[in-house]
């Protein structure tokens, strides 16, 4: 940990708002603390201890915050964590960024016995902070208009980035395309996958499957298309119009890149699918229990899931067909990612849904909500894959 000294040009405004606990606790960790009137970058392994309770419209108790984290001029690669202070730091990210572009994400944070959040800082960066909802003591969630907690820069506004334009013909990786883009075809994008190893030889029949063909939700999905797991991930992405690497991380959230995995298991026969019904089923995954007297509703590299998405299911193409389930996954996405599913303001959730949020939308695909507490714990998941990039591990 970067053992800075608190902030000299720390006002008497400063103190009020972090309070003298809070200050008395940071000299003594040695840790930098901040506030918005303050102007300077964080620096590399630094920690921020932030006042969030009390804040604004936070009620005094709240016991959980949905921040706003905005990261701009870094210095490297790098990221950003959130955690409730006084607790050991997780290691999955809450935004990740890079030098030259300015990031923001949306997370959910505890707060700590004080109702405080601590920041650390991979590499040097300016923060911004916003709060727009919290979690009273015992109560649901209650959104606000946001409040700014934290702005470390001295001139420029933090926007959010300008999505990637679309990736060009040949070899060049695949980026995610904005609201409204014409997307390229199965074909095109056939030509455009490259080469990749396979590093899942137990998906070889699946992999070696095409869909048969269109379903009705979504007539442009075909899995048509084979080839390693990792060049169908490119495909899928291509087709789709998402990063790439996005994929691949959400991917290792969901299945660790095997199409034969189960998932989301439960006794009752109504939501089993015609293909899986009630049985004894082998734990997936390490530490994963027997499932006997179960069925599993969600399958394959994406896990679709059946009592949701049965157009999915015809001639169980997203289970036979390992190109078929991540094509009708990103569909599903991209149907998110246009701002189609404006059904989503009408039920539990933010209440802000619109197009053109990546992040928000991969949380739908898990939650079936627009940034409720269990879809932004699973889009930190899968940000904390996109920076470990297990995928590249010899040992994956």
């Amino acid at each position: 940990m970067n053992r800075s000294t608190i902030n000299s040009r720390a006002t008497a405004r400063t103190r009020r708002r972090l309070g003298s606990a809070a200050l008395a606790g940071a000299a003594a960790l040695g840790v930098l603390v901040v506030a918005p009137s303050l102007s300077s970058a964080i620096g590399a392994g630094s920690v921020v201890e932030l006042q969030v309770a009390g804040e604004g419209a936070v009620p005094d108790d709240a016991s959980a915050a949905v921040l706003n984290i905005g990261a701009a001029r870094a210095s490297a690669n790098g990221y950003v964590v959130a955690w409730p202070c006084g607790e050991d730091r997780p290691e999955a990210a809450s935004v990740n960024y890079r030098p030259g572009a300015a990031t923001s994400n949306s997370t959910v944070v505890a707060l700590g016995d004080d109702g405080s959040v601590c920041l650390w800082s991979s590499a040097s960066a300016d923060l911004v902070v916003d709060v727009n909802a919290a979690y009273p003591a015992g109560s649901e969630l209650v959104s606000f208009t946001p409040t700014r907690l934290l702005d470390t820069r001295d001139d420029e506004p933090v926007v959010p980035p300008t999505p990637p334009g679309p990736t060009p013909p040949g070899n060049g990786r695949f980026a995610t395309l904005p609201p409204g883009s014409a997307l390229p075809s199965a074909a095109q994008c056939a030509a455009r996958v490259r080469p990749a190893a396979e590093n899942r030889p137990e998906n070889a029949v699946a992999n070696a499957t095409s869909g048969t063909g269109a379903n009705d939700r979504y007539p442009r999905v075909d899995g048509d298309f084979t080839g390693t797991t990792d060049e169908i991930l490119q495909w899928a992405a291509c087709k789709w119009g998402i990063d790439e690497d996005i994929v691949r991380a959400q991917v290792v959230r969901e299945s660790y890149w095997k199409q034969s995995t189960l998932g989301d298991f439960n006794g009752d026969p109504s939501t089993c699918s015609p293909y899986f019904g009630i049985g004894n089923y082998p734990p997936q995954y390490t530490g994963d229990s027997q499932h006997n007297g179960q069925c599993p509703e969600s399958f394959g590299l994406a896990q679709v899931r059946w009592l949701y998405h049965q157009e999915g299911f015809e001639d169980a193409n997203s289970i036979g067909s390992s190109a078929y389930n991540v094509d009708y996954t990103y569909a599903v996405w991209r149907d998110c990612y246009e701002g189609n599913l404006t059904w989503l303001n009408d039920v539990e959730g933010r209440g802000d849904y619109r197009a053109g949020d990546v992040e928000g939308c991969l949380g739908v695909w898990f939650a079936g909500r627009w940034y409720t507490a269990g879809a932004v714990e699973y889009i930190s998941v899968v940000r904390g894959h996109l920076a470990d990039r297990p995928w590249e591990r010899a040992d994956f």
